[in-house]
């Protein structure tokens, strides 16, 4: 007749010794090996704590409508060089009359995904030049507002330099590029901080130097929260006929950034726990696989009580 298991239960056994014995040792040994091998195991890999944590977030970018262009010229004998300025802001203008040149402009922001976030900034200028004037580089200041929220509320200013040149005489320049948040320290995980929202321009200084780009470009990159516009795609049109103006187009794109905050305690708490338990559980598990081996085959002298069901 076939045999089939009608009921089953497990067995246990219990191993005495004295507190001062081998294998009060060895236990003492094993709970010290499952419970700090971890700890220094997840230390001398990443770190039990987590104190930085990267967020992948699109900014809030509006563009200001606030401008500053420089722009070397030379005579058609390519001597006698000078340059022609331009500003949004009125005391910029007044400091550089002798050399003004109003430009005409358009720009448009448009917000290609409708999820209420600008994606691109389409930006056309028109420097007006005389037949005797040749452009050969320039440099285009814009100025944005930009905000976070994903963690904290981060308000700042953020300027994006364009700028081209060549050895020829310029037509028009016709840029492809991205705005590129840049960061020199973690930002803070929650609250709102508007540290960086004053302007980089001081528009009401009648100081020329001011208005230096040396002197704009080192106080902005002091920031700990800047911009940079980056472009891999660039033309440089010569060959500009009679009458025609200078032409500058760019194409400006806000992607989706890598934001960089400082964790706060419950999630450093968290991060380090799923680390512990993770290792934990091999150790348990291996730790009681050598105790069951040790006591069962009588490594260490121990008192074995009679097996007993559990009921």
């Amino acid at each position: 007749m076939a045999m089939y298991d009608v009921y089953s239960h497990p067995e246990f056994r219990r191993y005495r010794a004295s507190i001062c014995s081998k294998a009060s040792i060895f236990m003492l040994f094993m709970y010290l090996f499952t419970f700090i091998i971890p700890i220094l195991i997840i230390y001398r890999t990443n770190g039990l704590w987590i104190t930085t944590w990267t967020v992948e977030e699109q900014p809030e970018i509006k563009f200001k409508h606030q401008v500053i262009t420089f722009a070397d010229i030379r005579d058609s004998r390519y001597v006698n060089p000078s340059f022609l300025a331009w500003s949004t802001y009125p005391q910029f203008n007044i400091i550089h009359q002798a050399n003004l040149r109003i430009p005409a402009i358009k720009s448009r922001e448009d917000d290609a995904n409708r999820d209420g976030k600008n994606d691109v900034l389409y930006f056309d200028m028109e420097i007006p030049v005389n037949n005797t004037e040749n452009i050969h580089k320039f440099q285009l200041l814009l100025f944005f507002e930009c905000r976070l929220k994903e963690l904290a509320l981060v308000t700042f200013e953020a300027m994006a330099v364009v700028s081209g040149e060549s050895y020829l005489s310029g037509a028009a320049y016709t840029t492809i590029g991205e705005l590129w948040l840049k960061q020199r320290h973690p930002l803070v995980h929650k609250g709102t901080d508007n540290t960086w929202s004053t302007s980089v321009v001081d528009s009401s200084s009648l100081t020329p130097s001011d208005y230096d780009l040396s002197y704009l470009f080192k106080g902005y990159s002091s920031r700990n929260l800047t911009a940079s516009f980056v472009s891999e795609y660039s033309i440089w049109t010569s060959g500009r006929p009679s009458g025609n103006r200078f032409m500058i187009s760019v194409e400006m794109r806000y992607p989706e950034q890598n934001v960089l905050y400082y964790t706060g305690f419950w999630q450093m708490f968290k991060y380090a726990l799923v680390q512990y338990i993770a290792i934990l559980l091999v150790f348990a598990f291996l730790c009681e696989r050598l105790k069951l081996f040790v006591f069962s085959h009588q490594l260490i002298n121990t008192v074995m009580i009679k097996p007993y069901k559990n009921c």
